[in-house]
């Protein structure tokens, strides 16, 4: 379960949470202030729900990092799960330096693409890790005649 169902779940709660924030949150007012109004008009039950949201997916996201590293390199899983959070850092901080010059539907463009992409790579990851295993597990089996 920690595998995939984790991580779709994660995926499905981040594109909803993107989703919800697109509709609720006026175009350019990520860069500056603006009088444009929303799809939905925002409040506080939206802000709530897009914080439980984020938390949520951030949650099951680091749980399923975690398990993929730890099977992706056995005996290195910190090590590759220090370089993940590097790499998630680094792409953070890239998108907040540069948020002043994006609108909300540019966040959103780019926060669901690097997801769906993100999720593709997952996928892949864990069909070569499940084909490395069923490989030695292969090898291991005793042959009887």
């Amino acid at each position: 379960f920690g595998l995939r169902p984790l991580y779709f779940i994660t995926i499905g709660f981040q594109l909803l949470t993107y989703i919800i924030a697109t509709l609720t949150v006026p175009n350019w007012s990520t860069a500056r202030p603006t009088a444009e109004s929303a799809l939905i008009e925002p409040n506080v039950v939206w802000v709530c729900v897009v914080a439980f949201l984020l938390g949520f997916a951030d949650s099951a996201n680091t749980a399923s990092n975690t398990v993929i590293c730890s099977r992706l390199i056995p005996g290195r899983a910190s090590h590759t799960y220090s370089a993940a959070r590097f790499y998630i850092g680094l792409a953070g901080a890239i998108i907040f330096f540069c948020s002043p010059m994006l609108t909300m539907k540019a966040h959103a463009i780019i926060l669901i693409s690097t997801t769906i992409f993100s999720g593709l790579s997952f996928n892949w990851a864990v069909n070569q890790v499940e084909k490395r295993e069923e490989e030695t597990r292969n090898e291991k089996k005793p042959v009887t005649a």
